[in-house]
């Protein structure tokens, strides 16, 4: 038999490149190793990631396996303590063969555990290749323990060229320390940075963002050494999200294009946020969780959309005064709450109070203003359900919601629910349920034309239109996943509504789902 002819290696490069891009990581690897060609392509490809991680507690397996990961196509590479040096001299090839051949580098990830001295010079060294080839994306999560120490070790020290590095528009730091950086901070590209338990201090942040002209984006998470953070003279930043930062004493932002901010964990006081909101108020996203001092927030916004405050554990009072507010998420107490906004888009909602539902909670359903769909994550199936007694005194408080989205957590009976929810919005499109322990189900309604219903109608007596029992014309259900009782909804429905004319049930497996 003749030799086999490698047809695919003769493809142009960028074709090859195009195919490499949806391979998995073990395969190109391969093909890296077997053909000059694909090594080649494998060189100039824009976006290389290279990963070493733990896998255990236990330090002595450290020295034993590295590995590389393809995090979209989640297919991973043990590298054997034997074969360390065949990856590192992998890792180093492909850097040095873009900067021999001047080319760009889109994006490089690395994420290391600095076991010695010498991991730390590789890793500057890489490093130092990717921004040499003018690397536009760096990510890098840095992990420290030289393992003949006797004390703690000293955090890994993020080279100063990274701070330098003119080409870089996103730059993601994940560990490593700052404190060496001594000299002036130059990252006149940088729009997006993202910090996360770096140990640097406060004169170490300040440089580094007075060196961020066109800052765009500040992420900060769990940085322990920031105890002051002054943000001044970032005209082009929209976004700054600040998470967990415990000894933090001040928090002062200038930023006057201002419109995305998100707090979680901090100390803040209602007047700290009163001020903020008013030196920004172009504000159109904020997202406050988790900030514990805050008692009474009183929010005025002409470009306000999307509201998020959630367990914001001594909250009392919210007080919302905004045309524009399109998606509001609250997880919490029942509060007292006022809102001027027209309709929502989207309410998305989580009570503390897992018992059936009571009349503080129908009263904070009914000033959400109707929102086009509600979902509610109730995790007890009685807590969304009211008494007899309080359907027959209170109205029902989302009347012309048209779209709902329960999720439960524990079993339910599945007639008790959905009169329970029809009660609360009684003229549904659509009714979603989902649950960990049931199946999960959809309810599409369709209705006749609504007219005014005369006074003898006592089930919706405190509403100015028919509910559901004497307009409901068509029920179709989709269930997913167990079977549910057909029959029993059937006739449930075939009871209680007057002038049904068409009831459609269908199974869908779990593949017709995805």
């Amino acid at each position: 038999m003749g030799h086999k002819i490698d047809r695919l290696s003769l493809l142009p490069e960028p074709v090859l490149e195009h195919i490499l891009s949806f391979m998995p990581l073990k395969r190109t690897l391969q093909l890296s190793i077997l053909s000059k060609i694909w090594q080649k392509v494998w060189t100039l490809f824009p976006v290389p990631e290279f990963n070493s991680n733990v896998h255990s507690s236990d330090l002595s397996y450290v020295f034993n396996c590295y590995e590389i990961s393809d995090k979209e196509k989640k297919q991973k590479i043990t590298i054997k303590r034997e074969e360390r040096e065949r990856f590192n001299y992998f890792v180093e090839r492909t850097l040095v063969s873009r900067c021999r051949q001047k080319l760009g580098l889109n994006k490089f990830n690395l994420k290391i555990l600095v076991m010695d001295e010498l991991d730390q010079v590789l890793a500057n060294r890489w490093i130092g290749y990717a921004i040499e080839c003018n690397v536009k994306e760096l990510n890098l999560c840095l992990k420290t323990y030289f393992y003949d120490s006797e004390e703690e070790p000293d955090n890994y020290q993020v080279p100063e060229s990274v701070l330098t590095a003119k080409s870089i528009v996103k730059l993601k730091l994940s560990g490593g320390s700052l404190k060496s950086c001594y000299s002036d901070i130059n990252l006149s590209s940088l729009r997006k940075l993202v910090l996360k338990r770096v140990d640097m201090n406060d004169r170490i942040f300040q440089t580094l963002i007075s060196g961020c002209p066109v800052l765009e984006e500040m992420k900060i998470r769990k940085c322990y050494g920031l105890k002051n953070i002054h943000v001044r003279s970032l005209p082009r930043l929209v976004a700054v999200t600040l998470l967990y930062s415990p000894i933090l004493k001040s928090f002062m932002l200038e930023a006057p294009n201002l419109k995305k901010l998100l707090l979680e964990s901090m100390i803040v006081t209602d007047k700290w946020l009163h001020d903020v909101l008013s030196k920004h108020p172009l504000i159109e996203s904020l997202e406050i969780r988790d900030c514990h001092m805050l008692k009474r927030i009183k929010i005025s916004s002409d470009y306000l959309k999307i509201l998020t405050i959630c367990y914001c554990t001594k909250l009392v009072e919210v007080n919302i005064i905004t045309l524009n507010l399109r998606r509001l998420k609250y997880c919490g107490d029942v509060i007292s709450f006022s809102s001027n906004a027209w309709t929502l888009s989207e309410v998305i909602l989580e009570f503390n109070n897992y018992d059936h539902l009571d009349v503080k909670r129908i009263e904070f359903l009914a000033k959400l203003n109707h929102p086009k769909f509600l979902a509610w994550d109730a995790s007890y199936a009685k807590s969304v359900i009211a008494s007899k007694e309080l359907r027959e005194t209170l109205q029902s408080p989302l009347y012309n919601v048209k779209q709902l989205k329960l999720s439960v957590v524990d079993p339910y009976d599945i007639i008790e629910l959905v009169d329970a929810l029809l009660w609360i919005s009684p003229l549904l499109e659509i009714l979603w349920i989902e649950s960990w322990e049931e199946a999960n189900i959809c309810f599409k309604f369709s209705y006749e034309d609504r007219i005014y219903k005369s006074k003898n109608q006592s089930c919706c007596k405190l509403l100015s239109v028919l509910c559901w029992r004497h307009c409901l014309k068509t029920v179709q259900i989709e269930n997913y996943g167990e079977s549910i009782e057909k029959e029993t909804i059937k006739r449930y429905f075939s009871k209680n509504a007057e002038i049904l004319e068409s009831f459609q049930y269908r199974r869908l497996l779990r593949s017709e789902t995805r």
